[in-house]
């Protein structure tokens, strides 16, 4: 047995000595994840200090009796149970680090502490300057997360005076106070610590070392152990989101979780929104309109910090142009597509069998929708509805109209294509020689088909009759001057007073002369008046003569 423990000290010596030469001639740690159990022996761990006891083995002591991980560890005050030393100012030093390839260096270690709370305990510290100068890595206030854990429980260890400032670390005992001996706060058992070297990323040469300080009483506790020493890269998982569009402008978001998170953030690119920002991982989002959004989702962890994906979230915006069927029953209708927002879009029209253009041709009356898509973009739907053009089409053939025998009444519908009347002729007019109902089917220059009508009534014309005079005195009787006839069209009926300037003019044959003029009553007297229009014949006719007006 001795010889084995005598192989194994001459065996961690020499790997110690190997270590140091690396040191001395620049070479450190560059190869990660690097994890150190110390099952080996010291690889290249020194100690130091005032009053130094670090030991490196199996412990056996009264609180700290085993191993974080394996067999060995480091431990203060020896393996066996005995208590640390007084007066201590000693420091567990590590291999030099080159963390400048990594990018998120991480360190991980096991750690037990059963000192007397307040007055002794330790920390740990780096240096970037060979030892020049040593810095405490964290403090008692660095914020607890998932991948910050059991850092420092005391702000201001007394014992670690001349080692350290401000003097924070681990300190405390589960055994209770014995005198004027603290007690409380210790760890009781072995815990992972861990913390990111967030400050170390980029350096080529850090140094770690483990201190502790002891006063010169109240000594008999087991101190500081030490195992399972890691530093690695973290790897974060991918930061990404998902969408799915809900209809409309509305959005609904996924991000992703990460591993360790303090926060999420968007931004969903739509500035004039009143909600374009939120902080949670799932959410909705209505979009103001149609558009091209670039969309940011922040996640902000330990150890990694901020990290932020944006990807193009667009809207498309669907513009038809619609050309109605030029009459019931055509086939002739068209749809156009304009589409906003969208770079090379697919496109799907729901007819039989289904178009992929951005126009449809040919169309009779009915529904389509259209459905677009594209990358990036929302699937957006429209349905359009395609109807006749409204139009009037009716003939210029009017309602009813009256004839004399004795004079020609020439039917004329207008100009078309086709023209067929109920007698059989195809003639564009018909001449009437009988009263009866007409009815004509006529075809436009687009293919419509219109069916007219007129009913011809016998009446022959006996001309228009108007009063010789009329006594506009307000009393209710025979108030108006104007014209009596019926079925004539074009009519212009005008008064002259003396000078030969018009008082009054009228195209309405229901309205009449009240005997005044800009809204003053004319004077009594014999006005000239002239009657034009178009009698049933279609003749054109004026006539003269003149009114006495009588107040």
């Amino acid at each position: 047995m001795q010889r084995v423990v005598q192989r194994k000290i001459v065996g961690w010596l020499f790997l110690g000595m190997v270590l140091v030469s690396a040191l001395v001639h620049g070479q450190c740690v560059s190869v990660y994840p690097y994890a150190e159990d110390f099952e080996a022996g010291p690889a290249g761990w020194t100690t130091g200090g005032t009053n130094s006891d670090w030991t490196l083995g199996a412990p056996s002591k009264g609180v700290i009796n085993s191993a974080g991980s394996g067999s060995n560890c480091w431990v203060t005050g020896g393996l066996g149970n005995a208590p640390y030393s007084g007066g201590q100012r000693s420091w567990l030093q590590s291999p030099c680090f080159d963390l400048s390839s990594l990018n998120y260096p991480y360190l991980n270690f096991l750690i037990f502490w059963d000192t007397e709370r307040q007055y002794d305990g330790g920390n740990i510290q780096y240096t970037i300057t060979n030892g020049a100068t040593w810095v405490n890595l964290g403090s008692a206030f660095s914020p607890a997360s998932c991948r910050v854990e059991n850092w420092y429980n005391a702000g201001s260890i007394t014992n670690l005076n001349g080692m350290s400032f401000p003097q924070e670390g681990w300190s405390g005992s589960v055994a209770p106070n014995q005198g004027s001996c603290l007690g409380g706060n210790g760890s009781g058992q072995w815990v992972s610590a861990s913390f990111c070297l967030t400050d170390l990323i980029g350096q080529p040469n850090v140094i770690f070392r483990f201190t502790f300080g002891s006063g010169t009483s109240c000594n008999d506790y087991d101190g500081i152990a030490i195992d399972s020493f890691t530093v690695s890269d973290l790897v974060p998982l991918p930061v990404d989101f998902s969408y799915a569009c809900t209809g409309g402008n509305s959005v609904d978001f996924t991000g992703s979780l990460g591993d360790c998170p303090n926060a999420y953030t968007w931004d969903f690119g739509d500035p004039t929104s009143v909600s374009n920002s939120s902080v949670s991982r799932i959410d909705n989002h209505a979009f103001s309109g149609p558009g091209e959004y670039t969309v940011s989702y922040q996640v902000d962890e330990p150890c990694i910090g901020q990290r932020t994906v944006q990807r193009r979230v667009t809207i498309p915006e669907l513009i038809p142009r619609i050309y109605p069927l030029t009459c019931p029953g055509a086939e002739n209708g068209a749809i156009g597509l304009g589409i906003g927002y969208l770079q090379a879009p697919l496109i799907t029209w729901n007819t039989v069998p289904p178009v992929f253009s951005d126009s449809l041709t040919g169309l009779s009356e009915g529904s389509y929708t259209v459905t677009v898509s594209g990358d990036s973009a929302c699937t957006v739907s429209l349905t359009i509805d395609l109807e006749a053009d409204t139009l009037d089409r009716d003939t210029q053939l009017p309602e009813r109209i009256a004839f004399c025998e004795t004079r020609e009444l020439i039917l004329d519908p207008g100009p078309y294509s086709t023209y067929q009347w109920s007698d059989g002729s195809s003639d564009p007019t018909l001449v009437v020689t009988e009263p009866e109902l007409y009815v004509v089917t006529v075809t436009d220059v687009d293919g419509c088909t219109i069916v007219d009508s007129v009913r011809v009534r016998e009446r022959c014309f006996e001309g228009i009759y108007l009063p010789n005079a009329f006594t506009p005195n307000r009393d209710g009787k025979n108030e108006l001057f104007k014209g009596y006839a019926r079925d004539i069209n074009g009519y212009v009926l005008t008064v002259y007073n003396r000078s030969a300037h018009p008082v009054f003019s009228t195209t309405d044959p229901e309205s009449g002369w009240d005997g005044t003029f800009d809204g003053e009553d004319c004077p009594s007297g014999v006005y000239v008046w002239s009657c034009k229009y178009d009698s049933p014949d279609k003749k054109n006719r004026t006539e003269w003569g003149k009114v006495l007006l009588l107040r």
